[in-house]
């Protein structure tokens, strides 16, 4: 596993002269995983599990011709008027409404307010620029890292959950049909099959390694359908 700058370990805590935009992750840091561990494990093949924007990130970054194969959970294009409702209007106001009030005062995004991570600032202003556009980052001209989407000729297995309010299957279908040159395998799990409710952020909880993990891991490993 892997952090990206300003997120787990790197977080320097509530420091407003630290910024860093969500394409930084993208542009620098997968790539500096990916030939990282090309580097130092020069014999074995690269496969990558990517969950939301970890996902979204797979298809930027400039070294992803490096990589065997690719599973995404949960990623998605993330324009905010097709998440479900009422999901959706609590992401507008936490996006619209609430965060620039947060950074004002705390000098970042807490994730206590729903996002998962603390978040800086300017990271998260560029987020909600891209979920207003029904194109999402595609439409973005400060990111020709989206021509890289072309670049991956793997397999790829786009994992949904149908309990998943923001990851709905037309926007992850949406970001998926971008890998253009990729092998794809598309798949939705219910709670029903899992055991429980998953969400958006419960995939990788331990409870669901035999429900959820394991037939993934199959596909990854074993190269069985899924």
């Amino acid at each position: 596993t892997y952090d990206y700058r300003g997120i787990g370990g790197s977080w320097p805590g509530n420091d407003r002269k630290f910024s860093y935009q969500m394409s930084d992750w993208a542009r620098y840091d997968v790539p500096a995983m990916i030939e990282w561990v090309s580097r130092n494990f020069p014999d074995r093949k690269i496969h990558v599990v990517g969950h939301s924007f970890g996902g979204q990130t797979l298809g930027l970054t400039a070294r992803n011709s490096l990589i065997d194969k690719i599973v995404t959970v949960a990623a998605m294009s993330g324009y905010w008027r097709k998440m479900s409702s009422p999901e959706r209007y609590r992401v507008y106001a936490v996006f619209f409404l609430m965060t620039p009030v947060l950074a004002r005062i705390y000098g970042y995004i807490p994730g206590k307010f729903g996002l998962g991570e603390d978040i800086a600032a300017a990271a998260m202003s560029q987020w909600v620029r891209w979920c207003k556009d029904p194109e999402y980052f595609f439409n973005d001209p400060a990111l020709p890292e989206i021509r890289h989407f072309a670049d991956y000729q793997g397999p790829l297995l786009a994992v949904g959950l149908d309990d998943d309010q923001w990851g709905r299957p037309e926007l992850i279908d949406h970001l998926t049909n971008h890998f253009t040159a990729a092998d794809i395998s598309r798949t939705q799990f219910s709670p029903s099959l899992a055991g429980g409710a998953i969400g958006h952020f419960n995939f990788f909880k331990p409870r669901f390694k035999e429900t959820l993990w394991q037939p993934v891991a199959d596909w990854l490993f074993d190269g069985k359908p899924i």
